[in-house]
């Protein structure tokens, strides 16, 4: 029984690990942003897409519902003229494998995309969205900004 116990660890240690990103924190509080990602919809249209698994956490909950508030009250006018689109996704669907395989999304991830320009908010994300819910929408808020 001992055996057994000592080789789950392991295996329930990285389902841990990899279920959720919600450990993982960005210090300096950088995006990342990946230049010269093509993207069908128009240049115009700034997309928020968050991506998540079947099964989420607090955390991942939270980087959702605070983004979908912001804009919602911020930038009402703006999703209501397409100038703005959320789409929350699960990536274990296989409706989204096709979008899932063009941004390599292989956990739950928060994008911006305009044109061709994409900017990963995931770490800020995962780092302020449950603690520091005002703190993750004004930052959100800044990088909108600045895709607009």
């Amino acid at each position: 029984m001992k055996k057994i116990s000592i080789l789950l660890f392991p295996v329930l240690l990285m389902f841990i690990v990899f279920s959720c990103k919600n450990e993982k924190t960005n210090e300096n509080n950088e995006t990342k942003v990946t230049e010269n990602v093509t993207d069908s919809n128009s240049d115009a249209t700034l997309q928020v897409i968050y991506f998540h698994g079947t099964n989420r956490c607090a955390t991942c909950n939270a980087v959702e519902d605070n983004a979908k508030n912001l804009l919602e009250t911020e930038y009402s006018s703006e999703l209501e003229n397409g100038a703005i689109t959320f789409q929350s996704l699960n990536m274990e669907e296989e409706q989204n494998k096709e979008i899932v395989e063009k941004y390599l999304i292989s956990y739950s991830t928060l994008l911006l995309i305009k044109g061709e320009k994409v900017t990963d908010l995931t770490d800020m994300a995962f780092q302020y969205a449950k603690n520091d819910p005002e703190g993750y929408k004004e930052i959100l808020k800044e990088e909108i900004k600045e895709n607009l």
